[in-house]
């Protein structure tokens, strides 16, 4: 169990934002009111709650506005009902005391014009009163409060009602908290307000002044009529005005009495303006979610933002993904294609033999054979424009191919940066090419009758300087006479310059392209940086290449049986004895420069 504990004003907040209240139709009077939550049974009792707050609220009103009708009736009540009685009591005993009942006939015919005036009179009296408590109300600018309507206490100008009734109407709608402070409605309204309250106060000042003058007139004939009556003998003028006093009271009294009752009676009648048609229920399926929506934005999802993700990366990658990617960039020729293999060693030719690897290299010993024909002991240099790409994977293959075609062959690890064990192959690397360029100790390691290895040796600390040295050229001259091929596997040839100066030297240089791997850019940026440093005899290799992946390529196998792996089935790996004896070549001292370095 959790508790949440919320200001006022954002669970209203929380509450508004998802009440939703619109009409029926266009033209209907009818409002739908809705609420959408996870919790049905206390959403149901709100919006219960609600519509009698709010019905109650008009209801409210209304009665209210009876109430303050009643008061007023009843404050003026209290005065007549005490001027009623002193009169009255008068009027008795008068008549005890004179032993007088009535007047005569024109005593009859004077009271009866007085009474007709003396009615005038308080009509002119409790519009008056009205006026003064419009003024007071005007003045005193109650929010909230409604004024009371003229047309409830008897007043008929219609122009004053008019807007009486406009300034209740927009008052209820200004303190009614249905807009918010920023509305720009709420603004409107209140200009409104100003513009009726000005327009009823000019009203008010003309009708208080005909009030005055009435008042006035009346006054004038009344004092007429009270000459008249002072020409009658003493005693029947007194009793003449007393009688008209007691009429005057008893009419005015029966008047506001009769007022009083009608304003009892429209308070006991008064009734909401609204009426609940249906009362809240939830729904038997949920509104949220929507199954079949759901299903539908899931599906989109699935399919619609892997395929983004897709094109964003295809969109974003600028690596090489086939042959029409790297015709876009260069025109040299392609030296071969080497499948993807899912064998993790690197001697992959010597362990598989007769796989579409190893025939992958056999086409690539033919290619260059052409491309080095009339070269006595070529050296062949692998490279590429950027690390990783299987440089040292191909060098070793490659010399591996040519070794077992019978020709002795050498592999030199060059890539003295990064020096490549050649771990497949268990060689030791304590010597190699860097302490030959350092103290002229190297030691060469036979493979196979011939295949022999050079390697690189512990990383020396200046090798670009060391490979531009004129000890590279003799050691590839001392080479040539000893191996029939010469497979330099170094560095990459966009990254640093090291192989440079090997390219230059090299009969042939391949440089790998690793689909997938290789960036577009920087190979095309390489592939300038060897032209304008005169390198020839440059070809591209395929590296890494998966036929299922790739568009309009087809690979086919074909088979045939040797006796010897025949017998070998389970291995199919070159015997042991054919590696690992290690020897040392007579090969020049090194040449040593002027300095003395």
């Amino acid at each position: 169990i959790y508790f949440v504990h919320q200001s006022r004003d954002k669970l209203v907040e929380s509450y508004r934002s998802r009440l939703k209240a619109e009409p029926v139709s266009k033209e209907s009077s009818i409002v739908s009111i809705g609420l959408e939550g996870t919790n049905k049974k206390k959403d149901i009792v709100f919006l219960s709650r609600l519509i009698d707050v709010f019905v109650n609220n008009n209801l409210e009103r209304k009665n209210k506005e009876a109430e303050r009708t009643i008061n007023f009736i009843g404050d003026q009540l209290s005065g007549i009902s005490d001027c009623l009685s002193i009169t009255e009591d008068r009027l008795q005993k008068f008549r005890s005391r004179n032993r007088v009942m009535d007047i005569s006939a024109q005593g009859q015919l004077i009271i009866d014009q007085a009474m007709s005036l003396e009615n005038e009179r308080a009509r002119l009296v409790i519009e008056k009163n009205y006026y003064e408590y419009l003024a007071n109300y005007l003045s005193k600018d109650a929010a909230g409060e409604l004024p009371i309507s003229p047309a409830t206490i008897g007043l008929t100008d219609p122009g004053l009602t008019r807007l009486v009734l406009e300034l209740a109407d927009l008052q209820a709608q200004y303190f009614s908290k249905s807009l918010g402070d920023k509305n720009p409605m709420q603004s409107q309204i209140a200009q409104q307000l100003h513009n009726i309250r000005n327009a009823l106060n000019e009203t008010l000042k003309g009708v208080r002044h005909a009030n005055d003058l009435e008042m006035r007139e009346n006054s004038k004939q009344i004092r007429s009529v009270n000459a008249r009556a002072s020409a009658l003998p003493r005693t029947e003028r007194e009793l003449l005005g007393i009688q008209r006093e007691a009429k005057l009271n008893d009419m005015l009294y029966s008047f506001l009495l009769q007022k009083n009752a009608e304003a009892q009676i429209q308070k006991a009648s008064n009734t909401p303006d609204n009426e609940v048609i249906d009362y809240p229920k939830s729904g038997d399926k949920p509104v949220v979610p929507k199954p079949a929506l759901t299903y539908l934005i899931a599906l989109l999802a699935g399919l619609g933002l892997p395929l983004l993700v897709i094109i964003i990366f295809q969109a974003l990658d600028n690596s090489i993904k086939n042959e029409d990617d790297l015709k876009k960039i260069t025109d040299l020729p392609v030296a071969g294609r080497i499948p993807h293999s899912k064998n993790r060693v690197q001697k992959a030719v010597l362990d598989e033999p007769f796989s579409p690897l190893a025939e992958s290299f056999r086409t690539l010993r033919a290619k260059i054979q052409f491309f080095t024909q009339g070269i006595k002991s070529p050296v062949i240099l692998i490279t590429s424009s950027m690390p990783e790409e299987g440089k040292s994977f191909t060098a070793l293959n490659l010399a591996s191919v040519y070794s077992m075609m019978g020709r002795k062959t050498l592999l030199v690890g060059f890539d003295l940066r990064r020096p490549v064990s050649f771990s497949d192959v268990k060689i030791a690397d304590e010597k190699g090419i860097s302490t030959w360029y350092l103290d002229g100790d190297i030691e060469i390691i036979e493979q196979s009758s011939h295949l022999d290895i050079l390697p690189t040796g512990p990383k020396p600390p200046n090798p670009s300087e060391l490979i531009a040295s004129p000890n590279t050229k003799a050691l590839l001259n001392s080479l040539r006479e000893k191996y029939d091929y010469i497979i330099l596997d170094s560095a990459p040839i966009g990254t640093v310059t090291d192989s440079i100066a090997l390219a230059l030297l090299a009969d042939a240089t391949i440089i790998l392209v690793r689909y997938g791997k290789t960036i577009a850019p920087l190979l095309a940026h390489t592939l300038s940086d060897i032209e304008a440093n005169g390198i020839k005899g440059v070809s591209l290799l395929l590296n890494d290449i998966q036929y299922g992946k790739i568009s309009n390529r087809y690979y086919g196998t074909y088979r045939y049986d040797n006796k010897y792996f025949n017998e070998n089935k389970k291995t199919r790996k070159i015997p042991d004895s054919w590696f690992q004896k290690i020897k040392t070549l007579k090969i020049p001292k090194r040449a040593t420069a002027k300095t003395g370095q």
